[in-house]
């Protein structure tokens, strides 16, 4: 399929996300697909539906206008029938809707999408690694095999877009291409105006007095007065490393009893996790959650929000923790140490188990400090992650593109 500007039209996109659960893709994909249209893009929205231990943001996208086409069997479990199904309903979403672009996130899209687009001969091809699933998702065989075809991929691609250096680094590592113009590094970009306007652990003031607050998240708790509360929001999947930092808590805890630590999210693994924590005799230290809603109100009684990683991206609730003033702490996976400004806005963690403790205890013992750091940086984290920025480097990157391909399709844009 070619593509050709002889009338003035938007310029169409297919933006492709392997499914809508939970997280920081599934934002950075609704953002886009509502505000590209300001710039002249006519975006179509195609996502796998996540698994319900995992939560959907399906129902966000309708609320802020965005209506995404579900495809069954785009979601991450490898199946080769569902896969083959879900390529095909690409095939002819790239046929009924023309795109000048296909721009894949995340992996099982990112192949299936590439693909496709390449055999319709899409004009331009763009793919984001939010991360990567080389390393902490699949067996040594597997992980290759994924490996090989995206090596394969990010050659046939035009842009590859990462989200912070260190991801590109070890992307290009991984890949074995060479730097170029081809990899980019486009941060990501999110409205923080919610935990901006919080504020860090609201007062419940005397009801006669008419001054009776909103209840506080931790008082659903029942934690004493002096209880420090710990908290990891992620998916219960195995590459957050749960289990590690359970059993960290586990030796922190015994050493004093103030400890809680909150668990935040869904997932496969909750069972084995709050088995975990029998074992350990630590149920009343431990409290399961689930999905939260109001994930501001979380941030806002964190003492200290705990992230154990064994891989990760960008991950966006470290950004929204710190908007929020709240204390973190992270293992040095991904784009954290960018995020923490490499240590300047919270504690980055060591991943071995006996320096993990260490690092967490101390932590801990320096939570005043942290708190100051996480309340001056929450404007500076605002600037770093702004929406109309990323639109517009995203917007930016397509022109180049385009400019090289077709320079008819920039001239005859029109805006929606």
């Amino acid at each position: 399929m070619t593509s050709t500007a002889t009338t003035k039209r938007p310029v169409r996109i297919l933006r492709l996300l392997s499914r809508m659960n939970v997280g920081g893709p599934s934002l950075h994909v609704l953002h886009l697909t509502r505000e590209m249209s300001v710039h002249g893009f006519e975006t179509c929205l195609a996502v796998g539906e996540p698994r319900a231990v995992e939560g959907s943001m399906i129902g966000l996208a309708h609320a802020v206008g965005v209506k995404p086409i579900i495809i069954p069997g785009l979601d991450r479990p490898i199946n080769p029938v569902k896969d083959f199904r879900a390529f095909v309903e690409i095939l002819r979403l790239i046929h009924d809707f023309k795109p000048d672009i296909v721009h894949s996130h995340t992996a099982k899209a990112g192949i299936l999408g590439r693909l496709a687009a390449v055999l319709c001969r899409v004009p331009v091809i763009v793919h984001t690694f939010h991360g990567h699933v080389f390393e902490g998702y699949f067996s040594a065989g597997a992980s290759r095999g994924i490996m090989a075809l995206e090596r394969l991929l990010a050659r046939l691609s035009d842009i590859v877009i990462t989200l912070s250096p260190h991801l590109c680094d070890d992307l290009l590592r991984h890949l074995r291409i060479p730097r170029s113009q081809k990899v980019r590094v486009v941060p990501l970009g999110l409205d923080l105006s919610p935990f901006l306007a919080i504020t860090r652990r609201p007062v419940i003031r005397d009801i006669r007095n008419h001054q009776l607050k909103k209840e506080r998240w931790r008082d659903t708790l029942s934690l004493s007065p002096d209880a420090v509360l710990l908290g990891v929001v992620a998916r219960l999947v195995p590459v957050k490393n749960h289990l590690g930092l359970i059993d960290a808590f586990a030796q922190l805890a015994s050493e004093d009893p103030r400890l809680h630590l909150a668990i935040v999210g869904g997932g496969e693994m909750e069972m084995e996790l709050r088995a975990t924590v029998e074992k350990h005799k630590l149920s009343e230290h431990i409290h399961f959650m689930g999905i939260q809603s109001d994930i501001a109100r979380v941030y806002s009684d964190l003492d200290l929000l705990v992230l154990s990683s064994l891989n990760e991206g960008t991950p966006v609730v470290l950004i929204e923790a710190l908007a929020a003033g709240c204390p973190v702490a992270a293992t040095n996976v991904g784009g954290v140490s960018e995020i923490l400004d490499y240590g300047r806005l919270g504690v980055i963690l060591r991943s071995h188990p006996q320096a993990f403790v260490e690092d967490l205890r101390s932590a801990i013992s320096r939570l005043p400090e942290l708190e100051a750091a996480a309340g001056t940086g929450r404007r500076a984290i605002q600037e770093r992650f702004r929406i109309d920025r990323l639109v517009e480097r995203i917007s930016d990157l397509y022109d180049e593109v385009l400019s090289r391909r077709n320079p008819a399709m920039i001239k005859n844009r029109v805006m929606i």
